[in-house]
């Protein structure tokens, strides 16, 4: 979001304040590595935000897939050769990234963030817990292990390809404008 839509703390691109609570994970625009992203419970967290300049912010999901309590996220590599005929190709390995310490989400958390996010960059200094899965693991090493917990890691990888398309499309109309 633009630093300029969530100025006053007015109900602004439908961030207003949840009845339950819920948290926003905020990341710079032009941010990478994990510099910058800062988990709030309140639209009021965003008072500096015109210092800050421009940030995405969503709404974090609190419940994620964990592995031995860690949080993870997948790493895909994904090539885009044409548009029109749309001709996408994904790599069928890609990486596992941990969070290094134990998942849990409540107010005194918010701050742990190597507890929430994958980044390495943020992760790579920091101790691992003695069940820890480590910082990366391979794609195929993550199917492995949730199919040995009876996930139907070809029904996830189905899912994943759809999701990789349709996430195609949709900037389909920004890439055909610039092309």
């Amino acid at each position: 979001l633009l630093a300029e839509a969530l100025g006053g703390g007015q109900d602004r691109c439908g961030l207003a304040e949840p009845r339950e609570w819920t948290v926003f994970i905020v990341k710079p625009a032009a941010g990478a590595c994990g510099k910058g992203i800062y988990l709030i419970d309140s639209i009021s967290g965003l008072e500096d935000v015109e210092e800050q300049g421009d940030l995405l912010a969503q709404r974090y999901i609190p419940n994620p897939l964990l592995i031995n309590g860690y949080k993870f996220d997948l790493r895909l590599y994904v090539l885009v050769t044409g548009i029109d005929p749309l001709k996408v190709y994904l790599y069928p390995e890609g990486l596992a990234r941990f969070a290094t310490q134990k998942y849990q989400l409540d107010e005194d958390s918010l701050e742990e963030l190597t507890a929430h996010l994958t980044n390495f960059a943020v992760n790579k200094n920091e101790g691992l817990g003695e069940d820890s899965p480590g910082v990366k693991w391979l794609l195929s090493v993550l199917a492995e292990v949730l199919r040995s917990h009876r996930v139907p890691w070809d029904h996830v990888w189905a899912q994943v390809q759809d999701l990789v398309v349709k996430t195609v499309l949709a900037i389909e109309p920004i890439v055909c404008s610039k092309v």
